[in-house]
């Protein structure tokens, strides 16, 4: 998977802001901030689930920004975890 989306191995950091309303979260704009300011460094893999869609309306605005690749929705769990094992650092709610 990694692989396939160009990204080389502990070279990107992946951000997964949604939570499908299981737990309290960060404020969409931490996210988008965080995602802006990481990507001036390094690709960001965003990552979630369609179920996380509704909670992730203000962090839809990072999709089209340069360094951000915007994977919610579109993983099998395998990619996801092969996305996640590889990343140089993942940042995600407490679920």
């Amino acid at each position: 998977t990694t692989e396939a989306l160009g990204l080389k191995s502990k070279g990107y950091r992946v951000v997964h802001p949604g939570m499908a309303g299981s737990a309290l979260n960060w404020p969409q704009d931490h996210y988008v901030n965080l995602i802006e300011q990481l990507a001036q460094q390094a690709p960001v893999v965003v990552t979630g689930t369609k179920m996380d869609l509704k909670y992730l309306q203000q962090v839809e605005a990072v999709k089209s920004r340069a360094n951000v690749r915007w994977l919610v929705g579109e993983l099998k769990t395998n990619e996801l975890l092969d996305i996640l094992s590889q990343a140089k650092s993942v940042v995600a709610p407490s679920t």
